[in-house]
């Protein structure tokens, strides 16, 4: 756990001992959020949920950076509550050596909000995530019942925080910030002539180390795929690949970089055709976001995604995407967008264009300023 700065501790009272002052619910100055986070400020979590929110609303919302990088630690300053108006709380802080820091924000008697987007209640039981995540998640649950609100990043993750008694609940939405992007042409257009002479279409996927079991459940698929097109296909991933499917032409990977600019940047790059999106079907999963099909969308790929709910909350089936259950879905959906260069563009320009519509930063960023200022609406009895 990161070590903890030396400083003054929050004080139930002070504010209310030097009289009356506007408090975080006040829009007529800028509000003064403390973030204690364990999260790498460049990483996409961290990205996604503050950083990129925070740059938008400079001069509304004004960062107190409670958890800073202190060469391979967290330095937490706990001072830094003392000069905020109130305190989130991101992912997993709350618990372990945080938990003393999330008891003084509650002591403060300033608004303390907990962020979600995982479902830290039912973690896969895989090698990675047993490795990698050490918390109670039990400490998270208190935590849930004890903020004043608790903002996620999906329905099905409201329901499960409202199921462990959030007084709070507010649904965030992942959302993309297109200025980030490079405009890609869509569907592969400038190479609109792959699989008629003009070269193997790619079919890629993207993702962290942790998601080798969900390729594993279209492995199949994409080993057929392979079979059945020859050097009309090859294949493109970075960061996951599973053992079977290095053997593929190009399925050797790109090592994962977890800096999500560079993953912005990366991605268009790759000049994919074609994108899958598999997900293993478990609770964890169904409570993820479909952010995904957006960054496939905003680099102009078209994409093939897990029937599940993070997709199924934003994709269109046939028009913005596909959407696949049984092999034979995954399979007739990859056969259509590798054999139709024009499909493949149509679905990319369609994804692309209802990203830009319903998931813009620019215009969504305004509920997570509401957010911390306000906290979410009671729950209903």
């Amino acid at each position: 756990m990161a070590r903890i700065a030396a400083g003054p501790k929050a004080r139930p009272g002070k504010r209310a001992a030097q009289g009356p002052e506007k408090g975080p619910g006040d829009a007529t100055r800028p509000l003064r959020l403390a973030v204690y986070t364990l999260e790498n400020v460049e990483w996409a979590c961290a990205q996604l949920r503050v950083v990129q929110p925070l740059g938008m609303l400079r001069g509304r919302v004004e960062p107190v950076w409670g958890s800073v990088r202190d060469g391979g630690r967290y330095l937490v300053i706990e001072a830094a509550m003392e000069r905020a108006d109130a305190v989130l709380f991101q992912r997993t802080f709350a618990a372990g050596g945080g938990r003393v820091v999330f008891e003084r924000a509650l002591a403060s008697g300033k608004p303390v909000y907990l962020d979600l987007d995982d479902d830290f209640f039912d973690i896969p039981d895989t090698p990675y995530f047993r490795k990698r995540l050490s918390f109670d998640p039990g400490e998270i649950a208190e935590a849930v019942r004890r903020a004043q609100a608790v903002s996620v990043a999906t329905e099905p993750l409201a329901e499960r925080v409202r199921a462990l008694g959030a007084r709070r609940v507010r649904v965030l939405p992942n959302l993309v910030q297109p200025s980030v992007w490079r405009r890609a042409p869509a569907g592969g257009a400038a190479r609109s002539a792959a699989g008629a002479g003009g070269g193997p279409v790619r079919v890629g996927y993207l993702g962290s180390p942790t998601h080798e079991p969900d390729l594993r459940r279209i492995e199949g698929v994409l080993l057929d795929l392979a079979r059945r097109h020859g050097r009309a296909v090859e294949f493109r991933f970075f960061g996951c690949v599973t053992p079977a499917l290095r053997g593929l032409p190009g399925g050797r990977p790109a090592p994962f970089d977890d800096r999500y600019l560079s993953f912005v940047r990366t991605l268009p790059s790759l000049e994919l055709d074609v994108a899958v999106a598999p997900l293993v079907d478990n609770a964890f999963n169904r409570c993820k976001s479909g952010v995904k099909w957006m960054e496939y969308a905003m680099a102009g790929v078209a994409g093939v995604f897990a029937d599940l709910e993070p997709y199924r909350a934003v994709v269109r089936h046939g028009e913005t995407g596909f959407l696949a259950a049984a092999d034979a879905d995954w399979a007739e959906a990859l056969d259509a967008l590798v054999r139709d260069a024009a499909l493949r563009v149509r679905v990319a320009e369609a994804a692309r264009a209802a990203v830009l519509r319903d998931h813009d930063m620019g215009t969504g960023v305004a509920a997570y300023e509401a957010f911390w200022r306000f906290g979410g609406e009671p729950e209903r009895e």
